[in-house]
């Protein structure tokens, strides 16, 4: 069974090969470069919320 550690650089993991999908289709397709940007930030500030949440978690189980 995993660890919240674990998890949670399995899941930055995943977290960096989609930004870094989301840059290459940038790359790839100028044209749409502001939403690629937006996708982007919107990834930026959901892995944010998840660190807050995995934060709280490890927090709560030193408690």
């Amino acid at each position: 069974r995993l660890t919240l550690e674990q998890k949670l650089a399995i899941v930055a993991s995943e977290y960096e090969q989609i930004k870094t999908e989301a840059l290459r289709r940038n790359t790839v397709n100028e044209r749409n470069t502001d939403q690629s940007e937006s996708d982007i930030e919107w990834i930026d500030v959901e892995l944010e919320d998840f660190q807050l949440a995995i934060t709280e978690l490890l927090k709560l189980k030193e408690s």
